[in-house]
């Protein structure tokens, strides 16, 4: 999520833009870098070489996101986890050191789990369905 606006991409560039919707951005930023939607779009995205694949406005849009209010608990913890996440990306990129790099990356990892798990609660996945994308992803 680029908040300062200074990344712009000019060729298969998505763009989510804040239209008065309830949910805060971050809430879509969760659900489109989890897992689970990693795995579907797998399966519907243009493969390109190397395990690359092309993603169109039209592809996106078949992502099921489900809707959530503000006051929802797992939306305010889905918001704290991508604000986490950012704050602990920049963290690993600022290090000098090896280790720290580890420990944020590691901070990272638990970071990922936690958005997963709400997720796959979200999706009301099976521990079955659960490891079959674990296993893809």
């Amino acid at each position: 999520m680029d908040e300062s606006r200074g990344f712009l991409g000019l060729t298969d560039t998505t763009i989510l833009y804040d239209n008065s919707q309830p949910e805060d951005l971050r809430w879509f930023v969760g659900f489109l870098n989890s897992k689970a939607l990693t795995f579907r779009v797998r399966g519907i995205a243009k493969l390109k070489s190397n395990d690359i694949r092309e993603y169109f406005e039209n592809t996106v849009r078949q992502l099921p996101v489900p809707r959530a209010k503000p006051t929802d608990a797992d939306h305010a913890k889905m918001v704290k986890l991508v604000n986490d996440a950012m704050a602990t990306t920049a963290a690993i990129s600022a290090s000098s050191t090896q280790h720290d790099q580890k420990m944020w990356q590691a901070k990272l990892i638990g970071i990922e789990k936690a958005i997963d798990g709400i997720v796959y609660s979200s999706y009301g996945l099976t521990q079955g369905e659960i490891d079959i994308i674990e296993a893809a992803v």
